[in-house]
């Protein structure tokens, strides 16, 4: 009799899964299980904060009102239980839109449309870095697959000293030699190759440079003469 009449047995329960649907209903109307922090999803943007609280005391080994029951029912949403991890994929869909409107994925420092996306650019770097050094770093083989596959630059100084290079064999191979003539649009070419005759000049006086072995080889396969 109390069933028919409505009777609820378990509140939290009837208020968790009130709250999901509501979260579904957001997620079809925009593609997403984030709802904002604001006046009009401010009671669900307090749930889905506490959702991955709880998980994240589960993964820790205490108890939790997140059950398999609610995992499960989270999962098949692709409810995100790691912010941190929602943000760094909310960056790479900003840093796959970067290179849709500018070609590359070189995010300026200053970039003042998105500098929240700027900043977390030159974080990658660093983390990129971090691995290389043998040091923890939040770049998993994951994020690493993630940012190589579209293309991502962990150096821009090398990157660019390729570019002028190319620009050099370029020249190279239309005018037999390397003499660039300083005007029109050669002019940064010409600036770049004082600037490594400057620094072969350093790295041959055992000084501090930015020249090694194996950049002086590709500087004189390109016909650079660099004495």
């Amino acid at each position: 009799m109390l069933e028919r009449a409505g009777m609820i047995w378990d509140v939290h329960e009837k208020n968790w899964e009130t709250r999901y649907q509501e979260l579904v209903e957001y997620k079809h109307k925009h593609g997403d299980c984030t709802p904002p922090q604001t006046e009009e999803y401010a009671e669900l943007w307090t749930w889905v904060f506490v959702q991955r609280r709880m998980y994240s005391i589960r993964s820790a080994g205490m108890p939790s009102s997140m059950t398999d029951k609610r995992v499960e029912a989270l999962d098949y949403i692709s409810f995100i239980f790691n912010m941190h991890e929602e943000i760094w994929n909310l960056r790479l869909k900003e840093l796959h839109e970067y290179k849709r409107n500018f070609g590359d994925c070189l995010v300026p420092k200053k970039f003042s449309s998105n500098p929240v996306l700027a900043k977390w650019v030159d974080q990658q770097r660093t983390q990129y870095k971090y691995l290389q050094d043998g040091q923890r770093s939040h770049l998993t083989s994951e994020r690493l697959k993630l940012l190589e596959g579209v293309e991502f630059v962990w150096n821009v100084h090398i990157y660019k000293w390729n570019l002028r290079l190319q620009e050099l064999e370029l020249f190279f191979e239309m005018n037999g030699h390397t003499n660039v003539p300083a005007k029109g649009n050669n002019k940064s070419l010409v600036n770049w190759i004082r600037r490594q005759r400057s620094e072969y000049n350093k790295y041959i006086n055992k000084e501090k440079a930015q020249m090694d072995g194996e950049r002086v080889l590709s500087l004189r396969n390109a016909g650079l003469q660099l004495e």
